[in-house]
């Protein structure tokens, strides 16, 4: 039974990696993605906030992921010509899914500085970097063994398996690069790549050091690293109306996805604080074996003078969707930015 339990709580781990920091709204908690875009906005600081329910109707537990997200933003020589800029960020995210309450917590701390690269604070080359914990734990009490059936009516007795410790942390650390390059009022393009857990920090629970005689030795599962590369642009319209298309790749390990969408804005002259999103995406995804189309998405955003709102919901177009009902995910995304000073951010929004 012992094996069983490894088994599964392995494939716990590969299918929370594959899970992990990928939101539809990427650009909502914009350090989770890239380390890079720590202080690009037009304000003092700014915070963020995202929740992301996935398979209700799919599983027992649903997919939960929760983040909060500061970043303070300071000029280099704010009265000066230099238009450099350096921020700092801490990110809080938490994960938990199946039945055995597999839950993933992180705290990170990033850095960023931006080179502005003329005078006209037209072009930027960010570069940042990320440190924090991974803390991993299961809830072994959801379990019952065979050894546990008192033989009439349920798992009362206690049992004699062996089980690892079901808490287990390691330090992790991320870095990347982004450009803004924005010549004007309402246009910009802004890329950006990023590499997380190139720490390649253990993520089994039954693995120890194997000097160590007392305790459980078994597989050893490194979390392999992550790249990604984020694509955005924005191109105005009219004086109604920017398109804003966006392109997500990443790889991690075996794993592949790539998403491609485009976010329309909308802008009321006779309400010149409140601004409109509306947006749709698609995913695919690749396991190893083949690519296949993983989701359809749709966004609607509301913007008021500095605060920001995003809501967006994947139909599953795998085969999960022969489940249920309620076949995909749910995201809500705040985002507040102190002391605006202009509505020109030097990131996009979701």
């Amino acid at each position: 039974m012992r094996y069983q339990i490894l088994v599964y709580i392995l494939f716990l781990s590969t299918l929370a990696f594959s899970q992990d920091a990928v939101f539809s709204q990427f650009y909502a908690l914009p350090v989770s993605l890239n380390p890079a875009l720590s202080g690009t906005y037009d304000g003092k600081y700014r915070v963020s906030a995202i929740h992301r329910e996935q398979w209700r109707s799919v599983v027992d537990e649903p997919f939960r992921t929760y983040g909060l997200g500061l970043d303070l933003r300071f000029d280099v020589d704010p009265k000066g010509i230099n238009k450099d800029f350096f921020s700092g960020s801490i990110i809080f995210q938490t994960d938990r899914s199946g039945i055995l309450e597999y839950t993933l917590n992180q705290m990170y701390l990033a850095g960023a500085y931006h080179k502005s690269l003329d005078n006209s604070r037209s072009q930027y080359l960010g570069a940042g970097i990320q440190i924090g914990m991974n803390q991993r734990s299961v809830n072994f009490s959801k379990i019952n063994f065979q050894d546990q059936f008192n033989g009439i009516d349920g798992y009362t007795l206690p049992t004699l398996e062996l089980l690892p410790e079901n808490n287990i942390a390691h330090v992790n650390m991320a870095a990347g690069l982004n450009y803004i390059y924005a010549p004007k009022k309402n246009t910009a393009i802004y890329a950006g790549i990023a590499l997380h857990n190139f720490l390649g920090p253990e993520n089994s629970f039954f693995f120890k050091d194997p000097n160590d005689a007392v305790n459980i030795r078994g597989v050893s599962y490194k979390l392999p690293a992550r790249i990604s590369f984020h694509l955005a642009s924005v191109i105005p319209v009219s004086e109604f109306l920017d398109i804003q298309p966006r392109v997500l790749a990443a790889m991690q390990g075996p794993n592949q996805l790539a998403q491609v969408g485009v976010n329309f804005k909308f802008y009321f002259l006779e309400y010149e604080l409140h601004t409109l999103y509306l947006g749709t995406y698609l995913r695919l995804a690749n396991n190893a074996t083949s690519w296949s189309t993983d989701m359809l998405g749709f966004l609607v955003g509301y913007g008021y003078d500095n605060l920001v709102i995003g809501m967006s919901y994947d139909l599953t177009l795998s085969s999960l969707a022969t489940y249920g009902r309620t076949r995909g995910a749910f995201e809500l995304s705040v985002s507040y930015f102190g002391e605006y000073e202009n509505e020109d951010s030097l990131c996009p929004m979701f």
